[in-house]
Parts: C-alpha cells; sequence; structure tokens
C-alpha cells in the first residue's frame, strides 16, 4: 500500500472528483477556476506564494525557488511570513485574495509521488505551479495547474498558455520555465 498508482493498494494524499457545475472549456490556465479569475489575478497584488517546512530536499526545489525570490513569498518553517496549520482555511484564503500562484513543489522526485499540498490548494482560486514527477493529468482536470517541468523552453506554446496574465505574471513564468528544466 503506497503512493504509487501501480501498488496493490493506491493510498494517494488526495483526489479530485468532476462537480456537477460544467464548465465551458477556454484556452486557459486556469479554465477550471472561477470564472472571474481573469480579473481576480489582475487585481492580485502579489504574485507566489510557497508554504514549506523542508528546506534541504532530494529534489532541490529550494535552487528553483532560490532563482525565483524577487517574485515568491515564503511561509513557514523555511520563509520569513507565517501560515499555522491551526489556521489553515484563514491562511489559503489569504492566499487565495493576494496571490496569483501557489509553488506545489515535491520534496522529493518520485513516480506516482503528489502530497497533499497540491490537493489542498487546488481547491482555491489560486493557479498551483507544481513541480513532481507524478502525472498531474491523470489526477487532476485540464489546463487546473501549470506544470514547471513541461517547458522546454518559452516559444511554442507556453506564452499561449498564459494568455490574459499581467506582464509580471509572464516574467514569473518564463523564469520557472527556465530554472526547472
Amino acid at each position: 500500500m503506497t503512493y504509487r498508482r501501480d501498488s496493490d493498494i493506491f493510498a494517494g494524499y488526495g483526489y479530485v472528483i468532476r462537480k456537477s457545475k460544467f464548465f465551458s472549456p477556454k484556452s486557459r490556465p486556469y479554465n477550471n477556476f472561477d470564472m472571474n479569475l481573469e480579473k481576480k489575478m489582475r487585481s492580485n497584488t502579489k504574485m507566489v506564494a510557497w508554504i514549506v517546512s523542508d528546506c534541504d530536499t532530494p529534489s532541490l526545489r529550494e535552487l528553483i525557488v532560490e532563482e525565483l525570490k524577487n517574485y515568491v513569498d515564503i511561509f513557514g518553517y523555511c520563509g520569513t511570513l507565517e501560515c499555522k496549520r491551526s489556521t489553515q482555511i484563514k491562511c489559503f484564503k489569504m492566499l487565495e485574495k493576494n496571490y496569483k500562484f501557489y509553488l506545489s513543489f515535491e520534496n522529493s522526485l518520485c513516480k506516482d509521488y503528489v502530497s497533499e499540498k497540491f490537493f489542498q490548494i487546488i481547491k482555491w482560486n489560486i493557479i498551483p505551479v507544481v513541480y513532481g514527477s507524478a502525472n498531474y493529468a491523470s489526477l487532476a482536470p485540464p489546463h487546473s495547474y501549470i506544470n514547471a517541468r513541461d517547458f522546454k523552453n518559452v516559444e511554442g506554446k507556453f506564452p499561449d498558455q498564459i494568455n490574459g496574465l499581467d506582464n509580471n505574471s509572464f516574467k514569473f513564468l518564463q523564469l520557472v520555465s527556465k530554472t526547472s528544466r
């Protein structure tokens, strides 16, 4: 019994189920979120949040975040900001109100491993940027997240996926695509 999808008994950290309400498809990375998200994304004043307590990891995610430091506010043991587990709902509401993106970077790059951080944040109107070795397409709705490991360059489809976001968002995502290879 493990988090691996090919184990005898799958015991992952979470799952996503389809809502009965239908969302019309759009060519945006957040098409499964609230339809007013584009407006919200333009009005949010902060770029990226990350809640983290494991500062040195096998995935070396901290090195990627170091490259993104001008965009990321770090909460938890590894950062300077506080977001207590005891007030988790209040914390997520604050993130949703102020931030455009949330880093859901895994501490280990293992097949099928997706921690609870991804499943917790996907409930909110904030775009998760994932970094892991799982097949996120099999776990989450299309266009409901941005996978940092998908981008080989910023030319082709990458700019199209962030159509509608502001210039700072574009710069941040360009940097994600360069540092996460």
